[in-house]
């Protein structure tokens, strides 16, 4: 999208499949995005006012996105299907470094796990949905099939998600418009935004907000070339610039061909991003800690001093942005907290077209599924039931039943 199309731009509208561009590998991969790098853009939007303010003589004041003045990293556990070996993994890395994941969970795969399931709570694991069948539709009804029939098995498991995120990482308004009916709190489409700060879609909080993450996993990274080196080389320094730059970093991955696959790999990339002093912080922890902070407050400024009113710091301070040209401003007696803009520069670089038929190719896939009407899905269930020995046992039981069946099948036996 070129930035002139940019005030065009509704968030959440419009998304895809994308390169991403991993500039210390110099490779790029693809995984579903929104056309525009929000991120970037609010950065640059940001130096623009620090600049306009400052001409005008004016300090520019915001909420910090630092929670708690520290840098956190989190990581998000899509369980794609199951098997108990990448399941075993998975905990294992908890357990070797502490720490709570906030796992996703695909309920059409995982409906017979009450056991695994009860695992990860045990091991005070965060257990999330990641609806039934592992599909988004365009349609609000079918996806909130899809999302009734998850949180039914999730329930029954004991369990009462917060959180949900979408299969395949889109943003289909279905999906919006459904989990938003369901009042979930918090959930994380690639489509709506990556490698960004905490939103409402459409500024509305009736939403669940919004948690970006970065789309890379070991599948996507494999599928363009990365080595296993490249792969955490690029996780480690996206942590470090995006902890850096907004105070938190949250990667992703899943259980099997991923956690599993690198199960070393991913306790020395945590370990490392620790030992740099960040501290970890789980994405239902952010989640509650960012609906926290302040927002719609008012400030006023007068000869160096300002008054705020609707403000409660809440773990996010008040501070001050400047390039240097403006002095402190005094709140309360004391001089605000400055920081720079923290500008960053990014370069273009056109993908090659190994990488453009890939993404091209990944758009492709699922339309038939994701397109399915209510009767559709309906109609797959019970294809996906005969797939099974026991849904073929349970389909034939209950075609025995029917009494025109049993007449024609008489006759057919004479």
């Amino acid at each position: 999208m070129c930035i002139r199309d940019s005030h065009k731009y509704v968030q959440g509208v419009e998304w895809g499949h994308r390169p991403y561009y991993s500039a210390g590998i110099g490779k790029h991969f693809v995984e579903v995005g929104p056309p525009l790098d929000t991120g970037a853009l609010r950065q640059l939007l940001l130096e623009i006012l620090t600049h306009c303010f400052e001409w005008l003589g004016l300090p520019l004041i915001r909420v910090s996105p630092f929670c708690k003045n520290k840098r956190y990293f989190s990581f998000r556990v899509d369980a794609d299907g199951f098997t108990e070996s990448s399941t075993e993994a998975a905990l294992r890395i908890a357990r070797k470094t502490g720490l709570r994941f906030t796992w996703f969970l695909d309920m059409g795969r995982w409906k017979k796990q009450g056991q695994w399931i009860r695992r990860l709570v045990e091991h005070n694991q965060d257990v999330q949905l990641h609806c039934f069948r592992h599909m988004t539709y365009a349609s609000r009804e079918v996806n909130d099939i899809n999302i009734r029939k998850a949180l039914a098995l999730m329930q029954r498991n004991g369990i009462t998600p917060n959180a949900i995120v979408s299969p395949l990482g889109c943003n289909d308004k279905g999906f919006s418009e459904a989990i938003k009916e369901q009042a979930f709190e918090y959930s994380s489409e690639f489509g709506y935004a990556v490698d960004d700060l905490p939103s409402f879609p459409n500024n509305d909080s009736a939403y669940p907000l919004q948690v970006p993450v970065h789309p890379g996993c070991s599948g996507v990274f494999h599928k363009a070339g990365f080595t296993e080196a490249e792969q955490f080389e690029h996780l480690y320094e996206h942590a470090r610039r995006q902890g850096d730059l907004d105070g938190i970093c949250l990667l992703y991955d899943h259980p099997n061909g991923g956690l599993d696959a690198h199960e070393v790999q991913f306790v020395q990339l945590f370990d490392k991003v620790s030992l740099r002093g960040y501290k970890y912080l789980c994405m239902s922890d952010y989640c509650r800690a960012w609906l926290q902070r302040p927002r719609n407050f008012r400030v006023l400024f007068n000869r160096g001093q300002i008054e705020v009113d609707g403000f409660s710091d809440n773990g996010f301070r008040l501070e001050q942005i400047t390039d240097g040209t403006i002095g402190p401003v005094q709140w309360d007696g004391k001089p605000l907290p400055q920081v720079s803009s923290r500008g960053m520069v990014d370069e273009f670089v056109y993908p090659p077209h190994s990488i453009r038929e890939v993404a091209l190719e990944m758009g492709q896939r699922h339309l038939k599924q994701r397109n399915f009407s209510k009767a559709g899905w309906y109609t797959n269930e019970v294809f996906e039931a005969l797939r099974t020995y026991s849904g073929y046992k349970a389909t034939r039981r209950l075609l025995s039943r029917v009494r025109w069946l049993r007449a024609l099948r008489g006759r057919m036996r004479h």
